[in-house]
């Protein structure tokens, strides 16, 4: 094929003629190509699986995600219980012994936990009854690299005392 363009353009004498022929000739096979390419059916489900399956990877990173926080979040909320319950059993009214006591009780409920950052809790006393809030910030292994940031939880718990009795009968409620 060269050598009929080197043919043409030795009696033609001009090199534009020869540029302009190549060009001709190199549209023609991409055109060409191209609708072969849409003509052609076999391996054109490799697009899907290659499309689908990445999809489906990052489905599954998202979802390990997560799980860790629900995780986090579902030991944040039993330790806010198990602390607002031994702060209301203080039978303190005042804010300072309760948050003492709760910080001391959550302190221990989470103490072997590596996946909560920034921890934060308040106990508030109330009519017959202890408001406990808490916090955290749990760090995504794979949506963090999409998102920047932490994905921040909170707890809340309340304690109602019983009656000014000798029998003292706590409920936690979520």
């Amino acid at each position: 094929m060269i050598s009929r363009y080197a043919q043409e353009f030795s009696a033609c004498g001009r090199c534009g003629k020869l540029e302009l022929m190549f060009m001709a000739d190199f549209i023609t096979r991409v055109r060409n190509r191209l609708a072969r390419f849409r003509r052609e059916a076999s391996g054109s489900i490799a697009v899907t699986y290659a499309v689908g399956g990445a999809l489906l990877v990052g489905l599954a990173f998202a979802g390990i995600d997560l799980s860790r926080t629900a995780v986090a979040r579902n030991q944040l909320q039993d330790a806010l219980d198990s602390a607002t319950l031994a702060a209301g059993g203080t039978r303190s009214t005042d804010a300072t012994v309760l948050n003492a006591m709760g910080h001391k009780y959550m302190a221990a409920a989470l103490s072997g936990n590596t996946t909560l950052k920034n921890l934060t809790s308040s106990f508030t006393p109330g009519t017959k009854k202890v408001i406990g809030l808490a916090s955290a910030d749990v760090t995504p292994v794979v949506m963090g690299l999409f998102t920047g940031g932490d994905i921040h939880i909170t707890a809340h718990a309340e304690v109602v005392r019983g009656q000014d009795q000798i029998v003292e009968l706590a409920l936690v409620l979520d």
